[in-house]
């Protein structure tokens, strides 16, 4: 999930040369050499002239036309060399813009109004960066919620069960399998990891549709249960109208996170500059001003009154399929709002991701 994405350098042209030196130096040569004819008869002077004149005169017209041609060859060359770095990068930028469709989502929270919080003023939203929360009401895992989120699904992709092919859950306690196959009669792949999922970005000929349930009931992290449907079929997204688009997912180094930064507002939906939110899952300070100062460089728009959002503020440190929940959650917040959604994770215990969320 490495974007490996090439480094080509620039190419300059050489100097333009300079044909005020090649004309000084040539009229030098002439000037010695009439200095000279001054002491030679006038016959002499003429078959001196005879022999030099033109021999001077095809030299300076070599000279001059080698240097212009050279640099020509050097301007053509370098224009060619950024038409062609113009269509790499725009290559690099379809292959990274790539997309999956969710094609429906549910997701519980701590907060009695869902994600609905995050559409109020910045003000409003609860604020918990020390205090792992509990589900709102305690809501507990059991059959009648998995009736229920079925029943959530099948409103917002009618048949999509016709279509169902895979099951993926992400389970703290790993506990919650025969709840999932029981509902589904599809047997869950167990915390598979990221690259095997959405390995279908890049197998463009397979039509699949596959559910990511994330459970997370650990005590020391806030709790959420979330189920996004994924599809890549033509068919299945044809039933739903609200749907959103996830761009090719990228793994972030983030020891070197600056360079990524730039790498990933060059390549992703970000370059487009449509309007879009940024979320970060920690309170980090100093990944919100690379962020803020990169976007400014770059001349990206952004909200300046809210900037970037840190999930960390309302849910404490994330836990370790955070990614994926927050995923479910910033996606019902592009559906919402009808706005691009920029998520990014950083994790300095495991891999990093960054996504772009955009409606279709």
């Amino acid at each position: 999930m490495y974007w490996k994405i090439p480094s080509i350098p620039n190419k300059t042209p050489i100097k333009k040369p300079n044909y005020k030196i090649i004309f000084i130096f040539f009229v030098t040569i002439i000037t010695a050499i009439y200095t000279y004819s001054v002491t030679l008869s006038a016959e002499q002077r003429i078959q001196l002239f005879f022999i030099t004149f033109p021999i001077i005169a095809l030299l300076f017209f070599t000279c001059i036309s080698f240097l212009y041609v050279r640099y020509q060859h050097s301007v053509i060359t370098c224009h060619n060399w950024e038409k062609e770095k113009e269509i790499t990068k725009n290559e690099w930028q379809a292959w990274c813009q790539s997309s999956i469709t969710s094609i429906a989502n549910v997701i519980y929270t701590p907060d009695k109004d869902g994600t609905d919080v995050f559409l109020q003023k910045a003000e409003a939203v609860p604020m918990f960066p020390d205090k792992p929360r509990r589900l709102f009401n305690n809501i507990q895992l059991d059959q009648n919620l998995i009736v229920a989120i079925d029943g959530q699904l099948e409103r917002q992709c009618p048949n999509y069960r016709f279509y169902l092919s895979k099951i993926y859950i992400f389970d703290s306690n790993n506990s919650n399998e025969n709840l999932i196959y029981e509902n589904w009669q599809i047997k869950p792949i167990k915390s598979p990891r990221y690259q095997d999922v959405f390995s279908i970005y890049d197998d463009i000929e397979q039509s699949d549709t596959f559910l990511i349930i994330t459970i997370q009931s650990k005590a020391e992290y806030s709790e959420f249960i979330s189920a996004q449907l994924f599809s890549t079929n033509s068919k299945v997204i044809s039933l739903n109208n609200a749907r959103i688009k996830v761009e090719r997912i990228m793994e972030i180094d983030i020891q070197n996170i600056d360079d990524e930064i730039i790498k990933y507002i060059d390549y992703s939906g970000i370059s487009k500059k449509n309007k879009f939110q940024t979320w970060i899952t920690d309170n980090k300070q100093d990944l919100v001003d690379k962020l803020l100062i990169t976007y400014t460089e770059k001349n990206i728009e952004f909200d300046k009154h809210n900037p970037i959002y840190s999930l960390a503020l309302s849910y404490s440190i994330p836990h370790s399929n955070a990614f994926l929940t927050y995923l479910s959650l910033v996606s019902e917040i592009s559906s919402k709002t009808e706005t691009d959604q920029v998520l990014i994770h950083p994790n300095p215990y495991g891999a990093s991701y960054a996504v772009y969320i955009r409606r279709s």
